[in-house]
């Protein structure tokens, strides 16, 4: 056992016996102690050699634990020694695997924790969150999703602007961070214009409520087709009405098209969703189409709407997306 697993084997024994062990851990030792945790080198198995009295007490909790009531016996009298060498091969490499295991997820989990960086583009896309919110960065923004706290707060970071589609969840509120003011919510869609030149921050709400807030001081609450403008500078905020459709004018901008080619808006689509688009049938790709989306459409509600004009039928597996049909006339 190398000197990595066989501290953590130690700290493993040591919180059983404080009463600090996880479920899982209760029961990794638990089986150790039932598979030959009779034999007498056990304890300096755990790595607790030279404390005879820490060994003693470990076994007695574990045995208390599975046998309540029942009394110890001496060790020469248990049949450990029939099967010793092959039961010590089997539990060794099961405990190596799932301390290997845990480090091996410990390790996943920080890697997790880098920070995800959305940089600024040429054109505006559709970002999926890890929660499933969805996120429509304009062209010229930047996103960086705050992974290292994620676990307590959904937290992100925007320069630019961009509309918010946010999953519900009340354990975990969702927070926008640009400069000093912080808009945060629970579940609701929302946009925010936050340009460092502008020296403002504007948030409208299409559903739902959100608090906008600066330096941890509450500036307004904001409700459906409401909006405000959140300035760096110690201004008083007002909320007022929102016209949703001309805050959102830019999501459809670049989505309006005229006798353009379906293979054309395959390649627009392909950008702004991160997906590849195969036409099953080769044919469809020189169908011409002519039509606008409002832009804040999901994936699955656009291509649903061209299916509908287009008489074809489409799937999606991941970020791949094939479209079938019949060829146009």
């Amino acid at each position: 056992m190398s000197a990595e697993l066989h501290r953590k084997l130690r700290e493993l024994a040591g919180r059983y016996i404080k009463g600090k062990a996880s479920s899982e851990e209760r029961e990794v030792m638990e089986v150790y102690y039932e598979l030959f945790g009779d034999a007498p080198e056990v304890s300096e198995r755990v790595g607790l050699a030279g404390e005879k009295q820490i060994g003693e007490d470990l076994r007695s909790r574990i045995h208390n634990r599975i046998h309540p009531g029942r009394p110890q016996s001496p060790f020469y009298l248990r049949p450990w020694f029939s099967a010793a060498a092959a039961v010590l091969v089997v539990c060794s490499l099961a405990f190596i695997l799932w301390l290997q295991r845990d480090f091996t997820s410990k390790t996943q989990r920080a890697s997790v924790q880098k920070d995800k960086q959305y940089p600024a583009a040429p054109y505006t896309r559709q970002l999926t969150l890890p929660d499933g919110s969805s996120v429509l960065l304009r062209s010229g923004s930047s996103l960086t999703v705050l992974s290292s706290l994620w676990d307590k707060t959904r937290g992100v970071n925007l320069v630019g602007e961009a509309y918010f589609d946010v999953s519900p969840d009340r354990r975990r509120p969702f927070i926008v961070h640009t400069g000093k003011i912080t808009t945060r919510v629970l579940g609701t869609s929302f946009n925010i214009r936050a340009y460092p030149h502008d020296r403002i921050v504007a948030v409208a709400v299409s559903s739902g409520s959100v608090r906008v807030e600066k330096e941890g001081r509450l500036l307004t609450v904001l409700t459906k087709n409401k909006q405000a403008e959140a300035p760096l500078a110690a201004l008083p905020v007002e909320a007022r009405s929102a016209d949703m459709k001309k805050v959102l004018g830019w999501a459809g901008a670049d989505m309006n098209f005229e006798e353009i080619r379906f293979s054309e808006l395959a390649e627009h689509l392909n950008r702004r969703y991160g997906v590849h688009i195969r036409f099953v049938n080769p044919e469809l790709a020189n169908c011409r189409l002519t039509g606008g989306f409002r832009g804040t459409e999901s994936l699955s509600e656009l291509l649903g709407t061209l299916s509908l004009t287009m008489n074809t039928t489409y799937s999606i597996q991941g970020n791949q997306v094939e479209i079938d049909g019949e060829s146009c006339h």
